[in-house]
């Protein structure tokens, strides 16, 4: 037995389990540094709280203060000793001070200390951390933060506290979103949305300060700075704590926890009434990670990441990025990383004044995000808050923060507001910020409190821009951002940066939505058309998300214990079909239908789901779509063969995958360096079969088949070329769905050119033009419009546009993308071949597609069976027919044009490269 394994048997604890003692119930809530080994061997709980029974309400919260002590008693008591005080606040700070009462408090043995100490606190409060006691006292968070740090019992003990108290008199009202104002709901209440410049209460909502300075601590407050905290059946934090890990459905890290119970905070029900509270966490450096384990065997559904849609269903696709620099050199190193990373549109500002403005003043309709990065030298000033030390003034940090919330601006209620500060001795120019806004519900808006939304990290260290940098690409080398947060990668910023002077490190959050680091991309194409038995029928992205989100594992179980008792299979029909609409939650009472083994059979739980889609359709963002909406409610793996056979083709093991996910899954995983899910109720989602040579294809057909055999839930995406050879391979083994992809209607690709900031009228012209010159194949698909929609200076040209031109852009865009995926490293000089040797190879295409006849030279065939190797060129990047055929062709024949015109008998591709030819030749009379 090793050592740690003997460590977890001696502690008595297991995860998500009861003790390895007999006569202890106890349990681990989770584990260290994501080694499930390490467990968290000891969890203290401690509940200070005051009830002001002899007072009159609103003022008397004894009822929400038993039902909060009993709720924390209830989901924390099987974790560890649970105890709670009302004592006056010198006996409170002297038992959280002392290692000894805390040590008979907590009956903790000599040499005992917890690893996890969690601190809750109820009562009522006032602005600037004050907190009252029912015995007419008052004490500050400050206080008790510094009693914790000095305890020796708690010296190495991760510490939480979390603070249910008013803060101030503004109430937290939903912006956005028809509600009735409330009347008179709190008396001397100053409602956010009527805050303006005569009334500036919230100047202090974001502000930062170096509070409590030290490592293991975090702190959630119920709500932000001058805001009233809310109680109804329990204070809305202490509910949001217990049922976010009651409901906990997999193991999720502190920072995920903590952005879910925001999330619970925010769910519709809890701001029904048109106002709510806005937690905020402040997360300070820590010596390990802490991973929750789940707590529930039952999926919810609840979908806690941004969807990047408003609540009316629109995308919001573009995100702005606004760097305060003065330095040119970290200006572009810093806009550069965010732009090719995270497609951020970054500016220059080279004072706060222009960056106020541009923030509340200049965004788009269609921005989902903003991202505010300031490079000065930070301070901590006598109110111990932190500081930009700009031309040797000391600006707060929350005249900087605040310029991204209300009243300052209505442009991102509801969307992320991520924020950098990053330390350095550059010298600035400063000027003064002012607030002012009105909010609108609009098709484009999302409904939510003001102050909701903001991600902030502060690195103090003197190395801050060099660590950003380093963190960032370390994340990119190690394909972290395909699956990692935002708030898992401050965290990773956070633990690599370093106090300096009074300022520590540290991460404000009031982010109540997990934000991937990778974008989802823009899934338009909504419309599908799905076959199956030989019906073919319509289907949305919705229906979609709900194939594959099907808890088939749990249907097979029902299956199973209901055959075992001779009797129908009772399944709740809301449940087995999740339609996910963006977190929409299930109705409290599903309706629920009996199913018979037959019926039960037809619920797809084996079918296999084949999406065959030409190229530029959008079919691989669509399969990193699906796979990123199918985690949410199970695990999902997605592997993109073309990737992994470039790679490690020759390497591939594939007499190792015998029948078994979770050893293909693992072969995969060996080589693209990346841990994938492989679990029971896992979801296989296999990209780009069709890119393989033929015997390499035939080894994944027979693997799949394989799997399929034994009933593994598969996705499989492929160009129409693969798809007989596919389906005859599961022919007779499973049901098999064909989903097919739709051209884009009108409507679609209107909203999507809209999306990037083209005017309708505008619009209008350019899509009739394309139909006009018969090349509406350039706009029907998702692929093809993204790269039109890049076409440089398109929107000044709409008028006169030029199909050569744009076929050339799109051709030469997909060529260069294609090289990003696949040559990522490739010199710049071998790069240039590379393309060229791909742009004559599909030129040839194009002369075999409207010559029907063989016309490559001797050395091109030699070229191409290497290529074919090493390039893939039978899985080219745009499709050789139609419009992009007749471009390509019009530029490999120039010399030979006239002869081969007079030989074509096909009177449409004639009348195409004409077409073509007229638009060349355009080009060339200009010059």
């Amino acid at each position: 037995m090793t050592q740690e394994a003997k460590r977890v048997k001696l502690s008595g604890r297991s995860l998500n389990g009861a003790s390895n003692n007999e006569n202890s119930a106890t349990k681990s809530i989770g584990y260290w540094d994501q080694d499930k080994t390490k467990i968290v061997r000891l969890t203290n709980t401690l509940i200070i709280h005051y009830n002001f029974a002899d007072q009159e309400k609103p003022m008397n919260r004894s009822e929400a203060d038993k039902r909060d002590v009993g709720n924390i008693m209830s989901t924390f008591k099987s974790l560890g000793h649970v105890c709670q005080t009302s004592d006056p606040k010198e006996k409170v700070l002297d038992l959280i001070g002392s290692e000894n009462e805390l040590r008979a408090k907590f009956q903790l043995e000599k040499g005992q200390t917890p690893e996890l100490f969690i601190v809750f606190i109820m009562t009522h409060g006032n602005k600037n951390g004050k907190l009252t006691t029912h015995h007419d006292e008052e004490f500050k968070v400050y206080e008790v933060c510094e009693k914790l740090k000095t305890n020796p019992v708690l010296k190495n003990a991760l510490k939480l506290l979390f603070v249910s108290a008013c803060r101030g008199n503004i109430l937290d009202e939903v912006t956005q979103e028809e509600h009735d104002t409330p009347i008179n709901l709190i008396e001397d209440a100053v409602y956010s949305k009527k805050l303006d410049t005569e009334k500036p209460d919230n100047v202090n909502a974001t502000r930062v300060t170096t509070d409590p300075n030290c490592e293991n601590f975090v702190i959630m407050f119920s709500c932000v700075e001058g805001t009233y905290s809310l109680r109804s059946e329990g204070t809305y934090l202490v509910n949001s704590i217990c049922d976010c890990f009651k409901e906990l459905d997999k193991d999720v890290d502190l920072e995920e926890f903590l952005t879910r119970i925001m999330g619970y905070q925010h769910d519709p029900k809890q701001r029904a009434k048109g106002y709510t509270s806005t937690p905020e966490v402040k997360i300070m450096k820590r010596s390990r990670t802490l991973t929750i384990v789940k707590q529930c065997a039952e999926k919810k559904y609840n979908d806690f990441s941004y969807n990047w849609m408003s609540d009316a269903k629109s995308h919001l696709l573009t995100r702005k990025a606004h760097v305060f620099a003065a330095s040119n050199e970290i200006y572009q190193s810093v806009s550069d990383e965010l732009n090719k990373h995270f497609q951020f549109e970054p500016k220059r500002w080279k004072t706060l004044e222009e960056l106020k403005d541009s923030v509340s003043h200049e965004s788009g309709d269609f921005d989902g995000c903003v991202l505010i990065c300031v490079v000065a030298e930070l301070v901590e000033n006598e109110n111990r808050e932190v500081c930009a030390k700009i031309n040797g003034e000391k600006i707060e940090l929350k005249s900087i923060l605040g310029i991204s919330i209300g009243p300052t601006t209505a442009n991102w209620v509801g969307k992320p507001k991520i924020c950098v500060f990053l330390n350095t001795n550059t010298v600035f120019q400063s000027c003064s910020i002012d607030i002012h806004q009105n909010y609108n519900e609009t098709k484009l808006s999302i409904s939510g409190t003001i102050h909701a939304g903001l991600l902030s990290i502060i690195l103090p260290q003197a190395n801050a821009v060099e660590t950003f940098m380093e963190t960032l690409n370390d994340f990119n080398s190690q394909k972290k951002i395909e699956r990692a947060t935002f708030q898992q990668f401050f965290f990773s910023l956070l633990q690599a940066s370093e106090t300096n002077g009074k300022i520590p490190p540290m991460i404000v959050t009031t982010l109540q939505k997990t934000l991937r680091m990778r974008f989802p991309p823009p899934i338009i194409t909504e419309c599908f058309t799905k076959t199956t038995d030989g019906n073919k029928k319509p289907c949305t992205i919705s229906d979609l998300e709900s194939f594959i989100s099907i808890n088939i594992k749990k249907l097979k179980l029902e299956f199973a214990g209901a055959s075992s008792r001779g009797a129908e299979v009772e399944v709740d029909e809301k449940k087995s079909s999740i339609l996910r609409q963006n977190a929409t939650p299930f109705p409290t009472k599903a309706k629920k239908v009996s199913k018979t083994e037959e019926e039960i059979s037809e619920e797809a739980v084996d079918t296999v789901h084949v999406v065959s889609a030409d190229v530029g359709s959008g079919k691989s963002e669509l399969a990193k779509y699906l796979t990123f909406f199918a985690q949410s409610t199970r695990e999902a793996t997605c592997v993109d063969l073309m990737t992994i056979m470039y790679q490690f083709g020759s390497r591939f093991n594939w007499e190792k995958q015998q029948n078994s996910l979770s050893a293909f899954v693992q072969e995969c995983g060996e080589h693209i360096k990346q841990e994938l899910h492989n679990g029971s109720n896992g979801v296989l989602i296999i990209d780009a079969i069709d890119s393989l040579l033929e015997d390499l294809r035939k080894n994944v057909l027979e693997t799949v088949r394989e799997l399929a055999e034994n009933k593994v839930p598969m996705w499989i995406f492929t160009r129409p070329k693969c798809k007989d050879e596919l389906l005859s391979h599961l022919y007779g083994i499973c049901s098999v769905s064909v989903i097919e992809i739709d051209p884009l209607s009108k409507e679609k690709q209107t909203e999507f050119l809209q999306q990037w900031g083209f005017k309708r009228v505008q619009i209008d012209q350019f899509l009739d033009k394309i139909k006009q010159q018969e090349a509406e194949d350039l706009i029907s698909k998702v692929g093809y419009l993204a790269k039109l929609s890049t076409f440089p200076d398109l929107a000044k040209n709409l008028e006169t546009v030029n199909i050569y031109n744009l076929s050339a852009h799109i051709v030469d865009t997909a060529i260069r993308s294609y090289l990003n995926k696949q040559k990522p490293d490739l010199e710049s000089s071998k790069r240039i071949e590379v393309f060229d040797k791909i742009k004559n190879e599909l030129a040839h295409e194009a002369c075999n597609y409207f010559l029907s006849t063989q016309i490559r030279k001797q050395n091109s065939i030699q070229q191409g069976k290497k290529a074919l190797h090493d390039l893939f060129f039978r899985y080219p990047a745009v499709e050789v027919n139609g419009t992009l055929a007749a471009y390509l062709f019009v530029r490999e024949m120039e010399r030979e044009l006239d002869d081969k015109l007079e030989t074509l008998k096909d009177d449409a591709k004639k009348a195409s490269l004409e077409r073509m030819v007229n638009f060349q030749r355009e080009i060339l009379t200009v010059f």
